[in-house]
């Protein structure tokens, strides 16, 4: 499991932030989330993981500050709910061993001289269809040698051995079974109210009340556990706690006449998509 900040690029806003994670045999798959905090690094990874079919039994990452305890190899206590929400174990790369984590860094070298330097897309979601079109077709293709996979006694030395595909060998590993849904993770984002009174989020607008233009509003999407759709928005930094109930309709799907936010205070209310 790895993650990725690029700043520079064809996408629109302040740059480009994946979420990968790799099984041993090398199939990589990724998704684009618009921050590296703990809550976005949750949802990307199980993104990442229903893409890869299940998740290994143990995850070695890297020492992110979402996941391990700064100068220690301590998982976070936030974090540790996630794992065992999946049935993994967290295993943190030691110090001063790049080789530990070598696969990962491997395939986030070769998205970006592959992917990311020849990408043209300029929203998020065209980018995140490009991307699993890379690694699907481009990224499973790789070769792999076959004495790494196979018994000394299976290579005849009288023929060369087909060496087989990313692809094909992924085909054989062998994954734990994902719940079914994702992990709660509370998203918050910060968004602003343009001129036309409302606000933009994940392929749907939602109208709030006039005389907002400019205004930021820290919008957090219901928990997944009690079914998606609707948007809750108040006034204020991210991070402080949230009330309200969930909508009716998915995320990027049309919903019915929204309701309006106004007036002070962080209190936050229900938004519903804009028709």
């Amino acid at each position: 499991m790895g993650l990725v900040r690029k700043t520079e690029g064809p996408l629109e806003g302040d740059g480009l932030r994946a979420a990968g994670d790799a099984v041993a045999l090398g199939p990589h798959r990724g998704v684009l989330a618009e921050s590296m905090d703990q809550a976005h690094l949750i949802e990307a990874m199980d993104a990442v993981m229903r893409r890869l079919g299940g998740t290994a039994r143990k995850w070695r990452t890297d020492r992110l500050a979402t996941v391990i305890v700064p100068g220690t190899a301590d998982v976070q206590a936030s974090f540790a709910p996630v794992a065992k929400y999946y049935g993994a174990i967290i295993t943190p790369c030691p110090p001063r061993r790049g080789n530990r984590k070598g696969a990962v860094e491997c395939g986030v070298k070769f998205c970006c001289g592959r992917w990311w330097r020849t990408m043209t897309d300029t929203t998020p979601s065209e980018a995140q269809v490009s991307l699993d079109r890379f690694w699907a077709t481009t990224g499973d293709a790789r070769l792999r040698p076959p004495g790494r996979y196979a018994e000394p006694d299976e290579l005849i030395e009288e023929e060369r051995p087909a060496w087989p595909t990313v692809g094909e060998l992924a085909q054989a590993e062998v994954l734990m079974a994902l719940p079914a849904v994702p992990y709660p993770a509370t998203i918050e984002v910060t968004r602003p109210v343009d001129e036309r009174a409302s606000v933009a989020f994940r392929g749907n607008r939602y109208s709030v009340a006039p005389g907002m233009t400019g205004t930021e509003l820290t919008l957090a999407p219901p928990a997944r556990q009690r079914g998606p759709g609707g948007l809750l928005a108040r006034r204020g930094a991210p991070g402080q706690p949230s009330l309200g109930e969930p909508g009716s309709g998915p995320d990027g799907a049309h919903g019915r006449a929204p309701r309006r936010v106004g007036g002070g205070g962080a209190q936050p209310v229900l938004l519903r998509p804009s028709l």
